[in-house]
């Protein structure tokens, strides 16, 4: 032991004694940057070096725990000490004593680059996992150095990967500003007025520094660009440029330099001069950008002596479009020609001139946030798997191509993301034989993984595929989670060989299938069996072959991304109220987190929230049942995921019927009304001996509960369950909860489905016409396309969509025979933009392009019908009479609009009076309702598709409606009578020519609110009573009769029969002779029905009325009764109006004809 060990001993034992009660427990990377300049004394330097070695024992230094480096500095920069050097304390110290005194200037700069390079790079050794932290220490300042980088900038590359710098000074000679240039904070910088100071400084600083522990590590950022590019720097060095302008553009390639990370792990650089062409050819990296900077101050030599000289434009494509080099043009001064550099540069973009150097490094700064664009990249997976690859080492691979497949390795790593919490990478390599490299826990993020994958040996050898098979089978994914989506990639570029021991890859293979991992066979070049490949794998589409790996990245992305699919379900654009029910035990342990990944991604698919989907568990185990959430315990899907991880699993099953009568109960009844709800019930065959459970299915069933079941198991009989299911779908049958994992996407789906509303059996062709204008945000224009998407799915196969989109101006987007596919109709639906620069709305255009453009092209059997979704604008101002018209002539046309007023804002009354059925208006709260209350939509609709009822009445006839609008009616209740009125009216049929009506309204006045001649077809007369209104005050019908005999009948036509329906809701006003009113009513000709309704009628009253009290009576205690009893209604006073002796009765089409004889005086 040499004596500066000894004389080390004495003060490091107290020291570690006091310091194991602060040793950071957590594992970190700690590197030291010690200075080693000629400024220390040889006293002062063995100081140095025992502070850190008693600081960095406390940082619990051992093959587990914490790693430590040191940088030594001077007039040069080494790393002295490598994290992988030593793993305990005692050994580290014994290295830091033996460390020399190199004496010499103090270059700060070149030990944080020295640092970079070589510790915290993405090449370099540190962790990415683990806190990094660097001490550097010095007792002066930088020195001067023309040659000298930038303190802060070197810092920069050390601080942008997430690693904190504490600045130590010691003595009087250090510069405060430098240091604080340096350190992460102000906090970070530490000084101490002599070098004996420094043991004190030993416990704030272990303390300060496992501070850092407590900020997590970020995430790696897959959006955010790190170039990783083969630059070259093309530098003028003619004799045109001068000696000093000459440094100033070496200094300004060196700045631009560190702009691209050029290090081991990262950026490759190569400066050419002009008079070495370009120099000797390099090996440029597959998947990386290529960059060329071309620098000059002047313009290209048109001597024609030099030889061998080639065109600008034939030089510079040999790299653009042969190498895929990307070529950005520097002028600097005033003699440089810019028609040149734009025939050198890739394009105008990548041509930057400027006077002088200053400055002219901003000026390109926008061009290196473009330097990503080069790379190659694949498509991006959200999705979490435990991914290993099983990759061919062979001879038969070359050294480039070995490099490329390992190139492509890191680019498909990257596309799925490495990290803890998702997604996971191992990597088995074979050639002669195979060995796990990788781990599947051994890399926590992408950087790390793909760093071992650089680092991976070429074995050269026999191509043994199915020992790598065999590996990945034994070794590898009996560590990979369960719950999680397992994929194995082999990749290949030849046969298996065949030797006496080589087994059959369909065999060796099978295992790992069965035990749910996907397989992926990639075979590269001419030499590969695609039959051999074809028995990995289970389906024809796992197996890609292509010519290099540069084809192969062309093809890999489908690849990727369907892959990617089978884990991601399509968002699900209905709410629902969901419930999962499932036994929490007795399924294994593995298969508990299979299901939970399962009904994860039925959540994923619905969006739980509390405005949208919501979803609540039930599970049942031992012999009990709990809801272990409601539908109220979340507020996103996160919360739901992280609700069902946290549930543990129980050992013994316990009995589903508690479970089941639990939901009926307890959960359901907290559903929301007229919001889809369902039960996704999940059973093993193990139900088979209780019936009870399958009762209370059904009972759900009945309460509107849509239950989806999921058997898993051969014991599961579709036969004996079909019963519990309202369509076949709702019945999922697999094999395993491993088959289930990987059909839980196609799961999800037909959940979803069984939130859609029911098809509707009517044949439609309906126009959905929406708002695009600013009115509507970006996130309810979504809701509004994804409100189309769900209709169009929905309706079925009897219904044709198409969709109008109107601002300023109306936009044709889909027709109707776009919906024959109905993929191609929402993939368009999806991708129809708002216009952001529109603010007028004028609905009115997209009514009449519907109206003469598409619907003309409805299918005669089809109901035509216009879905409007509006804020309400245009029913007001200039262009309301416009608005107006178009609704009128599109009713004409036999279109029937159904308007969707999303909002408080719109005028309720006027937008009914556009439509003819006031039920053919929907206000509806927000846009998100369009999708929260689609059955109610739908529902309405699809009732507006149901065929017009052709005339069951074959008499013409002039009928004459008493309408009660008194306050005792109601609005609802006077909703419900003008119902009535309608069904009576289409019965008989209203024209001109055949059947008319009148309509008088009484309360405690009456008026006639329709004369005869005021309908000419049912439409007309429907939207007339639709758009009426409610009076209130008391009820007086003997002015009603009085109004009908003195202003209607004398309108009425001799010769045809004439009824009068009154409506009644109770007792008259005393004093009002209803008895004297009908009499005189019924000796003019008239046939009086009286329609009672409610509690209070008086029977006597009605019965004075009427001719024949059994014939001409019809009372109910509610309007619903009497609405549901208008066919019966509508056939009694069709017989009446057949008892005139006058008529009889004759065919429909023959009406016209009879009245044709009638004197026009008399009709």
């Amino acid at each position: 032991m040499n004596r500066n060990s000894v004389l080390l001993k004495q003060p490091l034992d107290p020291i570690r004694h006091i310091m194991i009660a602060e040793r950071c427990n957590p594992n970190a990377d700690v590197a030291f940057l010690v200075d080693s300049s000629g400024s220390i004394s040889s006293t002062n330097y063995r100081k140095v070096k025992t502070f850190v070695a008693t600081l960095a024992a406390s940082f619990n230094i051992s093959p587990g725990g914490s790693r430590v480096a040191v940088v030594l500095y001077s007039t040069g920069a080494t790393t002295a000490i490598k994290f992988d050097d030593f793993t305990s304390a005692d050994s580290f110290e014994r290295a830091v004593q033996l460390l020399k005194h190199e004496r010499g200037y103090t270059r700060i700069d070149l030990a944080l680059q020295r640092a970079y390079y070589d510790l915290f790079s993405r090449r370099g050794s540190a962790r990415y996992d683990v806190p990094r932290i660097v001490f550097l220490l010095t007792d002066g300042e930088q020195t001067k150095d023309p040659q000298a980088l930038s303190l802060a900038r070197m810092a920069r590359l050390i601080k942008d990967q997430q690693v904190r710098i504490i600045a130590i000074g010691i003595g009087k000679e250090v510069q405060t500003q430098e240091l604080m240039t340096i350190a992460t904070n102000e906090k970070d910088v530490i000084q101490a007025d002599v070098f004996d100071d420094l043991l004190d400084k030993v416990q704030p600083l272990t303390q300060s520094a496992c501070e850092s522990f407590l900020v997590p590590i970020p995430e790696e950022n897959d959006d955010e660009c790190e170039p990783d590019a083969d630059v070259a720097f093309l530098v003028d060095a003619s004799g045109s440029i001068s000696y000093r302008n000459f440094r100033r553009v070496k200094d300004f390639v060196a700045q631009l330099a560190l702009k691209f990370d050029i290090s081991p792990g990262g950026s490759r650089a190569a400066v050419v001069a002009y008079f070495d062409v370009f120099g000797p050819r390099g090996r440029p990296r597959f998947l990386v950008p290529k960059i060329a900077f071309v620098l000059t101050d002047g313009e290209q030599s048109k001597d024609r002596k030099i030889p061998r000289q080639v065109p600008l434009d034939v030089a510079s494509d040999r790299l653009k479009k042969r190498a895929g080099v990307r070529i950005i043009s520097i002028g600097i001064g005033k003699n440089v020609d810019k028609e040149q550099l734009t025939v050198i540069a890739s394009s105008e973009k990548d041509v930057v001139l400027a006077d002088t150097f200053d400055g002219l490094l901003n000026r390109v700064e926008p061009l290196f946030k473009t330097a990503c664009k080069g790379n190659v990249e694949l498509p991006r997976c959200k999705t979490e798997v435990d991914i290993a690859f099983i990759v061919d080492s062979s001879g038969s691979i070359s050294s480039t191509s070995y490099r490329r497949e390992k190139a492509f390795i890191t680019a498909v790593a990257k596309s799925f993301g490495i990290s803890k919490d998702k997604s996971r990478a191992a990597l088995v390599l074979f050639s002669d034989s195979a060995s796990t490299k990788i781990r599947f826990d051994d890399h926590s993020t992408t950087a790390s993984f793909s760093a071992a994958v650089e680092h991976l040996p070429h074995e050269r050898g026999f191509t043994r595929i199915d020992q790598g098979l065999e590996v990945a089978t034994r070794e590898v994914f009996p560590n990979a989670r369960k719950g999680v989506y397992q994929i194995a990639m082999v990749i290949t570029d030849g046969q298996q060989t065949q030797t006496a021991d080589t087994k059959d890859l369909k065999e060796v293979s099978e295992p790992l299938r069965k035990a749910g991992v996907r397989v992926l066979a990639l075979g590269v070049g001419s030499g590969v069996d695609a039959k051999e490949l074809r028995l990995i794998v289970e389906r024809d589409e796992d197996v890609l072959l292509a010519k290099s790996f540069s084809d192969l990245i062309d093809r890999v992305g489908g690849l990727i991304k369907s892959t990617c699919n089978l884990a991601i379900p399509e968002p699900c654009d209905i709410s629902a109220d969901l419930t999962f029910i499932f036994g929490s035990g007795g399924i294994g342990e593995g298969n508990f987190l299979r299901l939970k990944t399962v009904l994860k991604t039925i959540a994923t698919s619905f969006g739980i929230s509390s405005e949208r989907s919501r979803a609540s568990i039930v599970t049942f185990s031992d012999s009990s049942a709990s809801v272990r959430a409601s539908f109220q315990s979340f507020t996103s899907t996160k919360e739901f995921q992280d609700a069902l991880s946290s549930l543990k699993y129980e050992k013994t099953r316990g009995d589903i019927d508690l479970a089941l009568k639990l939901a009926e109960d307890k959960v359901f009844p907290m559903a929301r009304k007229r919001v889809a709800k369902i039960a996704v019930v999940v059973i093993d065959g193990k139900e088979n001996n209780n019936d009870q459970w399958q009762d209370i299915v059904l009972s759900l069933q009945k309460a509107g509960v849509r239950v989806l079941l999921l058997g898993i198991g051969t014991e599961i009989k579709r036969e004996s369950l079909g019963r519990l299911v309202e369509r076949d779908d709702d019945l999922i049958i697999e094999e395993s909860f491993i088959t289930l994992l990987k059909d839980s996407v196609q799961v999800a789906k037909t959940a979803c489905s069984a939130a859609v509303p029911p098809p509707c059996q009517f044949p439609a062709d309906i126009v959905f016409v929406i708002d695009s204008s600013k009115t509507f945000d970006e996130k309810e224009f979504s809701q509004h396309k994804a409100f189309v998407k769900i209709m169009a799915k929905s309706f079925g196969n009897n219904t044709r969509s198409a969709v109008v989109t109107y601002g300023e101006r109306s936009s044709l987007k889909l027709n109707f025979d776009d919906s024959l596919n109905i993929t191609y109709f929402l993939n368009v639906v999806q991708s129809i933009e708002k216009d952001n620069d529109v603010k007028d709305k004028r609905i009115d255009k997209a009514i009449n392009l519907a109206t003469t453009d598409l619907l003309p092209k409805a299918r005669p059997i089809a109901a035509k019908l216009a879905v409007v979704v509006t804020d309400g604008s245009q029913t007001s101002g200039p262009n309301a009479l416009e608005l107006q018209q178009a609704f009128d002539a599109s009713a004409k046309a036999g279109v029937r609009a159904v308007v969707l007023g999303v909002g408080e804002a719109l005028n309720m009354e006027e937008w009914r009076s556009l439509v003819p059925r006031k039920e053919d208006f929907l206000q509806i709260e927000n846009s998100q309702d369009l999708t929260l209350k689609i059955h109610n939509i739908a529902t309405q609709v699809c009732a507006a598709a149901e065929p017009i009822e052709e005339p069951t009445c074959g008499y013409a006839t002039d009928i004459i409606f008493l309408m009660d609008s008194s306050d005792k009616v109601g609005m609802e209740n006077f909703d419900k009578q003008k119902s009535l009125v309608i069904s009576i009216a289409k019965s008989f049929g209203i024209s001109y020519n055949t059947s008319r009506a009148a309509v008088i309204r009484y309360s405690d006045s009456a008026s006639t609110y329709l004369q005869f001649k005021d309908s000419s077809s049912t439409n007309d007369f429907e939207r007339a009573i639709h758009r009426m209104s409610l009076q209130n005050g008391p009820p007086r019908l003997g002015k009603a009769f009085d109004v009908a005999l003195t202003d209607v009948l004398p309108q009425a036509r001799r010769g045809i029969p004439k009824i009068a329906i009154v409506v009644t809701n109770g007792q008259q006003n005393s004093g009002d002779d209803v008895n004297a009113a009908s009499e005189r009513l019924r000796r003019a000709g008239v046939k009086v029905f009286a329609l009672g309704v409610g509690t209070e009628i008086d029977l006597e009253e009605l019965k004075l009325m009427v001719e024949d009290e059994e014939e001409h009576i019809v009372s109910a205690e509610t309007y619903d009764q009497l609405v549901l009893n208008k066919k019966n209604i509508s056939e009694k006073i069709c017989e009446q109006a057949g008892s005139y002796e006058a008529f009889t009765k004759c065919p429909r089409a023959s009406s016209s004809s009879l009245l044709d004889s009638i004197p026009e005086q008399m009709q």
